[in-house]
């Protein structure tokens, strides 16, 4: 990589975009509210953004495009959105298992053998996509085009 750059940068939307960046869809992604059994009363009926605000919020940082993306989400409905916990790695899953709050998690991460439990939620989340990206006036090194291949040809083999 020339200058320490990157070739290709694999990420989750709302992305900022440029005249100058190739963005290649991988997947959609379904995201989920969820909890541990220590909040029960949110499960077995539809909930609202407005009574999740009466408990504790698990959100990636503040500088994440994913805390952007709740945000929006909530703002969008008059709510305010303010995390009580900031996770600093994608996978929230062991923070909602411990009891520390409710998270918004890709649903694929939902395994069976897991104790967390989906929030029904009234309002819909819009779905994200997994996006590959490049810079459009830059070939690929050879590694990268084979990992690129290898990304799409191993999401295209699970659908």
């Amino acid at each position: 990589c020339p200058s320490g750059t990157a070739d290709i940068a694999v990420v989750t939307t709302p992305t900022t975009h440029s005249a100058s960046l190739v963005e290649t869809k991988v997947k959609t992604v379904t995201e989920v509210a969820v909890c541990s059994p220590f909040f029960s009363a949110l499960t077995g009926r539809p909930v609202s953004l407005e009574e999740l605000l009466n408990y504790p919020l698990i959100s990636l940082g503040t500088d994440t495009k994913s805390f952007e993306f709740y945000s929006e989400i909530f703002t969008s409905h008059g709510l305010p959105y303010q995390p009580d916990i900031e996770a600093f790695t994608a996978d929230q899953m062991p923070m909602v298992e411990a009891d520390l709050g409710v998270g918004f998690v890709p649903k694929d991460f939902l395994r069976g053998d897991s104790a967390v439990c989906q929030i029904e939620l009234k309002e819909k989340i819009p779905e994200r996509s997994v996006v590959l990206i490049q810079r459009k006036e830059q070939p690929l090194s050879v590694a990268a085009k084979e990992l690129k291949r290898m990304i799409l040809e191993a999401e295209r083999e699970q659908n």
